[in-house]
């Protein structure tokens, strides 16, 4: 009778895994439609105990460990272990509406063809956001409407996503050079996904009923750490182009450098730290795109398994 598979992959943060499973214990559709698969990727806090909690009171829960470090081990894991016809991931530190279950199962029975879907995320947080902080910062929203995700300009985000295991394991899951890996930042292996997905003809929906909300976390409340996250972003991009292209990586720095400080002072009436982070994002962004294409090696390009 299960349908969906939900996994919720964690790394000490017991106390925001509390605040998820608990939307996920509060969800307006009958509990044996669908498990809970808590992937514990090596956790030394209380994860066991909030797990063991939860599962006295939801008919199919499940807690594993998985030992390789890392969130695409995790989720590659979550898959695997899944009994669904359809896997959903949310993040540990989000939690889902109360209708996310039945709209995500609505959508699969008006729409069984579709085989990758998800829905937008809205941020929350625990304190007051300081004025600086930028406004729409942890929210992705495209609207009220149904329908295709134009990639590569939109994406889905793994906090709140929803694919057929057969296609999971049809493309072997995610990359495993992607992602968290433990407390290092790292981002990237659903875009890289979806991006193959889309490559192939797959089609990719929008969901806006299926709504999770995303915890704007106050380590991140740090005009330091959005560059660093900048500079992230822009590594695990470069690592997905399974290229070097140092020369324009080099030409690009410099570039970005001047534009960013050009649109520094155009923005004068900004809180000084967003217009910091908004005028020099780019530039980060691009250092750690330069970075990967040094790094790059070919012998290392993923190549996703086909069916």
């Amino acid at each position: 009778s299960i349908l969906v598979s939900i996994v919720i992959c964690t790394y000490n943060r017991s106390k925001l895994l509390d605040i998820c499973l608990r939307s996920l214990q509060g969800q307006t559709i009958d509990k044996n439609l669908f498990e809970v698969l808590v992937i514990d990727n090596n956790s030394t806090d209380d994860t066991a105990e909030v797990a063991r909690l939860f599962r006295e009171v939801f008919p199919h829960f499940h807690l594993i460990k998985e030992p390789k470090q890392g969130l695409s081990h995790a989720r590659n894991r979550g898959w695997q272990e899944a009994k669904g016809e359809y896997v959903a991931y949310i993040d540990d530190d989000a939690k889902a509406h109360h209708n996310w279950v039945s709209e995500m199962l609505r959508f699969t029975r008006d729409h069984p063809e579709i085989e990758v879907f998800g829905g937008p995320y809205y941020s929350y947080s625990m304190e007051p956001l300081p004025e600086w902080f930028p406004e729409e910062y942890g929210t992705y929203y495209l609207g009220d409407i149904e329908r295709l995700v134009e990639i590569p300009g939109e994406c889905l985000n793994g906090t709140n996503m929803a694919y057929k295991k057969n296609l999971l394991a049809h493309y072997n899951g995610f990359n495993h050079d992607l992602g968290m890996r433990g407390t290092q930042l790292g981002y990237g292996e659903e875009t890289e996904l979806l991006k193959q997905m889309h490559e192939d003809g797959i089609a990719i929906f929008y969901c806006p009923n299926m709504k999770v909300d995303h915890l704007v976390a106050q380590y991140k409340i740090s005009l330091l750490w959005l560059l660093r996250s900048a500079y992230y972003s822009g590594f695990s991009w470069g690592k997905m182009q399974k290229t070097s292209g140092l020369v324009k990586g080099f030409l690009r720095i410099p570039y970005r450098a001047i534009r960013g400080t050009a649109l520094f002072f155009t923005l004068g009436k900004t809180p000084f730290r967003r217009r910091v982070y908004y005028s020099y994002r780019d530039f980060f962004g691009s250092c750690g795109l330069l970075r990967a294409m040094i790094d790059w090696d070919p012998n290392k390009t993923r190549k996703p398994k086909k069916a």
